[in-house]
């Protein structure tokens, strides 16, 4: 029995020091330890997802569980670390020091890593919130050290002369469970209540790497998607997106409040408006950050910046204007957080906050790099604070104490000496995270007087009416006269100043400017306050205002930082001596930079000179042009007046019986008749008087003289004909009887009353009126449109025709032969304008008039060298002359429709037509139609007016043609 008690007494000495080696299924050890686990407790699970845990005599189901826990983080780890999993662990893996590094680069990771209850080899435990303690991990750590001691490396030096596995232990190991617990214990200080697990190195958040990305402009780098993560991509990318029924400005605030306060996640929740103040000396806005776990509180210096995305009353003015941020419902105010900045995350604990801005941050961040991104679960809002305190510490000259008074980290007793309430210990950090020059330096905010709107000034009035509708305020705090509706104030001014900024980058249509356009508009800012040049449109004043107080700004910058300088008083001097240099260079750079601008508007002046130049020698070229045409117009209407006033003359004294007996069948005054020569009908349709013949030709002659003389127009047209008494008809009448000088004379009053009434009574004809002259009206009058047709022009009243449908169709022809970009470059005539582009216009202009006029003989079947008399480019000429071949196509045609909604065909085209319907070609024009709708007679017809005699013809009274205006009576027969 002796022997018997010695053996029990020395067994539990055996087994203590003995270990069975962890049994692991296969490759997924981590996964198999986690079923088994997760079998041993849970009591329900069936007997088939149990993993049997091989007996050990002396050994607890407790022990068993830890030692597969152990297993599952020793897994976990050797995963997160690329490592072979357990099963495949060897010995040289660990020979030397490297199994001391393994076991400390072990215990950092653990210290580091917040790890769930129930956890996988992925750290995953969605049913469980609640993380392992420090020192169950280190223990775990052990485990895992003993079994690769009794299992893996049993001969490994580091184990020499140490006999008890759980008492003895290699110095260094003794030294890493002190300084685990030292890591574990500030992991817990800094990252409470934001924890991810499975990835304890998160990428920090800066705030602009597009310096890194090659310069401003770059936006994709794709050799590595890293340098894209950065604080302005993400809240860049939730502005952009804005709209009316989402969040996105207050997603926006959130991020940019953590990042300018160094702060966690979940700290931002508890800003509030009571805690704010602003400093009017500092000019900041003092909005304290709080730690409510360790009732922590330190001032926050909230300031402008020259990046719109970093300004702090743009973000804000943004929030209260897009998102109502400063409106409280009753609700709200009874629930206590009428005075909350967020009141959204009032109900939200402050765990839930810190996951929620990673879910914005990752959700913003995968759409730029993509769902799949391995970093993607890295990116947490534990990232901006990381981000933000790094790129704090970098500054140059930021000390200690100046940056832990904005990030709020413990420097241990020093802390209670100084006050983390005085906001001037926190503006040099947040100098410092604006990038400001100096550290020390208040910050300059936009004022009323930048845009003369302070009191008494001209837009006092209508700001203050614009900020009454950009922000729908329910706090009484905000209200006008209250403290903080300065900051209201500043809000629109800043938003106002980046307002072109925000359209560069976030496109004009964007919601943040779509908005303050819109109450810009409905409070009638259309006034920019100055009296020498008003503006009338919206956008214009608030781009000149934004342009205003930047300009402001960037001169008492200026001013700032050379009383920064100045602040060295050991080389204040020499301080004040670069001052006084530096702004005399910049007064000689105003100077130069106004010589400059006065240079250019010369140059540009001389330019426009020349090109102005130019377009008077191509008018001089035209005019002259037009004055050649006017003068053998002006002869050959001189030649014929002669030659018909010889041949009146000779014919009147040959045939005075004739002449008589005309006198009674002349009809009555106003009414047409139709020629008569030796009873063959000629369809000139021109009506004969003697007098009024000699009247008319005599006006036509005066007008064709004074069109000479007015070289400076910029087309010469033919002027109407005026009311002038014509020669008396004595000279004609001593040659007949006194009856007939008596009819002559009746006939001629008759005339002249006819004359009269016209006149008198009709408002401005189309006579005269060249199309040239016309279409270039229309295109003054902005009617031509490039692209479009000319014949669905709507004719305005002002041009005063009497008959609009003659300058119709001389429009449906024009679209039926011109160049189509003739017609382009004619819409941009302005008759105010003499550049080269509006000389190209008129050019453009002629080119139409030329096709039309060589169309028109097409439609005649001639040429201009088939004519005695080159005929005249006004409407009415050229409406008479489309109306004929019009009336040709009706008849070819059996078309029922009026003419005017007959469309052209080609000459060709006619011809087949009259072919197929059995009839003969038309025969060629007997007439030649004349300026105002004249017509010359043929050869043939001048001889029967011959033979015939004109006193039939002399005495019929001048009346209207059938489109009703005033006939021009130019030529009846061929010059002798």
């Amino acid at each position: 029995m002796r022997k018997f008690a010695n053996l029990f007494d020395v067994l539990p000495g055996v087994l203590r020091n003995y270990s069975f080696p962890i049994f692991y299924a296969d490759g997924a050890a981590a996964a198999s330890l986690s079923s088994s686990a997760a079998a041993i407790n849970n009591n329900n699970s069936t007997e088939s997802q149990r993993r049997i845990v091989p007996p050990i005599l002396g050994q607890s189901s407790n022990t068993g569980i830890q030692n597969n826990s152990a297993a599952r983080l020793a897994a976990a780890f050797r995963k997160a670390r690329k490592l072979p999993p357990l099963n495949k662990m060897v010995a040289e893996e660990f020979q030397g020091d490297n199994l001391s590094n393994y076991i400390a680069n072990f215990c950092r990771w653990a210290a580091n890593t917040p790890v769930p209850h129930r956890f996988d080899e992925d750290l995953g435990a969605p049913d469980s919130n609640k993380c392992l303690g420090s020192e169950t991990k280190i223990q775990y750590i052990g485990k895992h050290l003993k079994d690769l001691r009794l299992n893996i490396v049993p001969k490994h030096p580091d184990f020499d002369g140490l006999k008890d596995v759980d008492r003895d232990h290699p110095t260094w190991w003794t030294d890493l469970r002190t300084r685990y617990a030292d890591e574990a214990d500030r992991f817990k200080a800094k990252n409470p209540g934001d924890e991810v697990f499975g990835h304890p190195d998160v990428i920090p958040l800066y705030r602009d790497l597009r310096h890194r990305r090659g310069g401003k402009d770059v936006d994709w780098i794709p050799d590595d998607p890293r340098v894209m993560v950065d604080v302005r991509m993400v809240m860049l990318s939730l502005v952009k997106k804005k709209s009316t029924h989402d969040s996105n400005i207050e997603f926006a605030n959130w991020v940019y409040d953590i990042f300018d306060a160094c702060g966690r996640g979940g700290e931002v929740k508890f800003q509030n408006y009571n805690d704010w103040r602003f400093d009017y000396l500092l000019q900041v806005v003092d909005a304290p950050w709080q730690e409510t776990k360790v009732l922590d509180c330190y001032a926050r210096a909230c300031l402008p910046d020259d990046d719109w995305l970093f300004d702090f009353y743009v973000m804000k003015g943004a929030f209260y204007m897009c998102e109502l941020g400063l409106f409280r419902t009753e609700e709200q105010v009874k629930k206590g957080v009428e005075h909350a900045v967020y009141p959204s995350l009032h109900s939200i604990s402050d765990n839930s906050v810190a996951k929620k801005i990673s879910n914005i941050l990752t959700q913003e961040v995968g759409k730029k790099l993509g769902k799949d991104w391995e970093d993607l679960e890295r990116i947490t809002s534990r990232g901006l604070r990381s981000g933000s305190i790094s790129q704090l510490s970098m500054y140059p000259g930021i000390s200690v104490f100046e940056a832990t008074a904005l990030t709020g980290h413990s420097i241990g007793n020093l802390r209670s000496y100084l006050d983390q309430r005085n906001i001037v210990k926190a503006l040099p950090a947040a100098n410092a995270l604006h990038e400001n020059k100096s550290l020390y330096t208040e910050p300059v905010l936009p004022t009323l007087k930048s845009i003369n709107a302070g009191p008494g000034g001209a837009n006092e009035e209508a700001f203050k009416k614009l900020v009454q509708h950009m922000f729908t305020v329910s706090i009484e705090d905000f209200q006008p006269g209250h403290k903080h509706y300065i900051i209201l104030v500043t809000c629109a001014l800043s938003l106002i100043r980046h307002y072109q900024d925000i359209i560069s980058e976030c496109g004009p249509g964007n919601f943040i400017t779509s908005q303050l356009f819109m109450h810009a508009k409905n409070a009638r800012i259309t006034d920019g306050g100055s009296p020498y040049n008003p503006y009338t449109n919206t956008a214009i004043v608030i781009e000149r205002w934004s342009s205003l107080i930047k300009e402001d700004i960037r001169c008492r910058q200026k001013v700032k930082d050379a009383e920064a300088l100045k602040s060295d008083h050991t080389n204040s001097t020499l301080v004040g001596l670069l001052t006084s240099i530096a702004t005399d260079v910049e007064d000689q750079k105003d100077q130069s930079a106004v010589l400059v601008r006065d240079l250019a508007t010369a140059k540009s002046s001389q330019m426009q000179m020349i090109e102005q130049l130019e377009a008077s020698r191509v008018s001089l070229a035209t005019l002259e042009a037009e004055n050649a045409s006017l003068k053998q117009q002006l002869k050959a209407e001189k030649d014929k007046y002669h030659a018909l006033s010889r041949f009146v003359k000779e014919n009147m004294l040959k045939s005075p019986d004739k002449t008589t007996s005309s006198e009674q069948q002349a009809p009555p005054v106003g009414q047409k008749r139709r020629l008569d020569f030796g009873g063959d009908e000629v369809s000139n349709d021109v009506e004969m008087l003697g007098n009024a013949l000699e009247e008319t030709t005599v006006s036509n002659s005066r007008g064709l003289s004074s069109a000479l003389d007015e070289t400076t127009q910029e087309v010469a047209t033919m002027p109407q004909a005026v009311n002038v008494n014509p020669p008396s008809s004595s000279s004609v009448a001593h040659h007949t009887t006194g009856r007939a000088n008596s009819n002559l004379t009746e006939s001629s009053s008759h005339t002249n009353a006819s004359l009269e009434l016209n006149q008198n009574n009709e408002p401005p004809g189309d006579k005269g009126k060249r199309f040239l002259s016309m279409l270039l009206e229309l295109a003054n009058m902005g009617l031509v449109k490039p692209g479009t047709k000319l014949q669905g022009i709507a004719l305005p009243m002002s041009l005063l025709l009497s008959n609009p449908s003659h300058l119709t169709y001389c429009l449906e022809v024009a679209d039926f032969t011109c160049d189509p970009n003739d017609v382009d470059i004619v819409a941009a005539y302005s008759k105010n304008d003499v550049s080269a582009e509006i000389t190209q216009a008129m050019n453009a202009g002629v080119r139409i008039e030329d096709a039309v006029y060589e169309k028109l003989f097409e439609f005649e079947r001639r040429t201009a060298s088939d004519v005695r008399q080159t005929p005249g480019r006004s409407i009415g000429g050229f409406a008479k002359r489309i109306k004929k071949y019009k009336n040709e196509i009706k008849e070819a045609n059996n078309d029922p429709r009026n003419i005017s909604k007959i469309p052209l065909i080609e000459v060709v085209e006619l011809q087949l037509l009259i072919a197929n319907n059995g009839n003969e070609p038309p025969a060629a024009a007997q007439s030649q139609v004349q300026e105002g709708g004249a017509v010359a007679l043929q050869p043939d017809a001048a001889a029967a007016a011959r033979s015939e005699g004109v006193s039939s013809v002399a005495q019929v009274p001048r009346g209207r043609s059938s489109v009703g205006g005033q006939r021009s009576i130019m030529s009846y027969a061929a010059p002798v």
